[in-house]
């Protein structure tokens, strides 16, 4: 281990280097759903990669189980790196079992090779997280962004070689576990050893203690990714993989939705941590105006444009038998949106201590997205059309962020009347 100092960047330059480093990552990812229509042989073959990312994101859901945030927080700093990753070890089997248990009940066995390989890519993906949170604290999140832009596009060279070679879904997947587990080993842990020893530390203790902070967080964001995952997987299991492949393929890209609602939101946990605490219930309430009409006014815009250039656009990019259902995609964008606010909702509760709040709402979205799917994916009434799967997806996210919004409102109206009594 090495303790010498480098040199620090300024907050202005890590929320650059940040930025940049996770919308390469998030682009790359995305042309692999591109490519897989693209270059495959067959367009089921879209249907099996989106099962295996809906699987995926449970997985690195539990593995990363909500300690970034606690691992980049003073707060807690009794807890050492080594804790955090002996942490992620074990919370990697635990995913792993779950998982399996998962696919058992809700994935087709011809499924389950992709499944497996693209969780391995999720563990490589999901464990560089602890190294990044050493390079947030120590201010050097350039290292960070320099591993996402060669892990993007290693994968994404690596999985179009593989399928243009092989025309073979686990080869490729495969082979985007491979480039991040080598970088991974090449030059993360390289990096970070400069900051800190990278040994894991089972300390049972410290184990048992860190996973009691970080729980409620994590069933939150949970429950609110198996919104998603779950009915996406209903309907793929009542119509099969060509049809979801369809809607997978149009759906896809609006990622970049949520991922500019997280821009949007995550300068603002420290501040609205802060005013919570000094009982600043006014300007509180404009932070939470201001955030809900910019993610309004970025949606709108988003969904008018693919209304009007979204079949173009889809038919240049995979071909005009995906065009055609372009009419996925004002909806799907609108879901993102509320999918990026459900995550908002969940770290403003943590901010405000109370992340109990999150748990509740988003285990109602997901009872709610069960009920949904398995009631209208059986109906005959609603066919195929996957635009069911938009909806089914807003209204359980709708009913979570009423509920959440509604929490939030009288949170800060006690706070404010605690205001108002202790200056009497």
């Amino acid at each position: 281990m090495s303790n010498r100092k480098t040199k620090e960047l300024s907050v202005e330059q890590s929320l650059v280097w940040n930025s940049v480093g996770s919308m390469a990552y998030l682009i790359c990812n995305w042309l692999i759903t591109v490519l897989v229509v693209t270059l495959g042989s067959d367009i089921s073959m879209s249907g099996s990669l989106a099962v295996a990312m809906s699987v995926g994101n449970i997985f690195a859901t539990i593995v990363l189980l909500r300690a970034r945030p606690v691992q980049v927080s003073e707060s807690y700093s009794d807890f050492t790196t080594g804790n955090f990753i002996a942490h992620r070890i074990v919370a990697t089997i635990l995913a792993c079992v779950i998982c399996f248990f998962y696919c058992l009940v809700s994935v087709a066995f011809n499924d389950w090779a992709v499944v497996a390989v693209y969780c391995l890519f999720k563990a490589g993906d999901s464990f560089v997280d602890v190294l990044h949170g050493v390079d947030q604290v120590n201010n050097r999140l350039d290292i960070a962004a320099i591993s996402q832009i060669v892990r993007g596009v290693g994968v994404l060279v690596s999985f179009s070689l593989c399928l243009l070679l092989f025309d073979n879904l686990v080869i490729a997947v495969a082979s985007m576990a491979f480039v991040t587990i080598a970088v991974v080993l090449t030059y993360d842990f390289r990096m970070t050893k400069r900051f800190c020893a990278v040994i894991p530390d089972f300390d049972f203790t410290s184990l048992i203690k860190l996973s009691r902070i970080c729980f409620p967080g994590f069933v939150a964001s949970l429950a609110c990714t198996a919104v998603v995952s779950v009915t996406r997987q209903f309907y793929g299991l009542s119509y099969g993989n060509e049809a979801l492949g369809f809607y997978a393929a149009v759906a896809t890209p609006t990622a970049v939705i949520q991922a500019l609602v997280s821009y949007l939101y995550a300068p603002l946990l420290g501040p609205i941590s802060a005013m919570w605490r000094e009982n600043e219930t006014h300007r509180l309430r404009l932070v939470f105006i201001k955030m809900l009409v910019s993610v309004f006014v970025l949606t709108a815009m988003c969904a008018m444009a693919s209304a009007f250039i979204g079949e173009p656009v889809l038919t240049a990019i995979y071909g005009k038998e995906v065009g055609l259902h372009s009419d996925y995609l004002p909806l799907a964008l609108v879901a993102t949106a509320f999918t990026g606010l459900n995550f908002f909702t969940i770290d403003v509760f943590i901010a405000f201590g109370k992340p109990i709040i999150g748990t509740i709402s988003g285990a109602a979205s997901l009872a709610l997205a069960v009920f949904l799917s398995r009631y209208c994916f059986v109906n005959p009434v609603f066919a195929s059309d996957a635009n069911v799967i938009n909806i089914i997806i807003l209204v359980a996210y709708g009913f979570g962020l009423l509920f959440s919004f509604l929490c939030i409102i009288n949170l800060l109206n006690r706070k404010a009347k605690q205001s108002v009594t202790s200056e009497l």
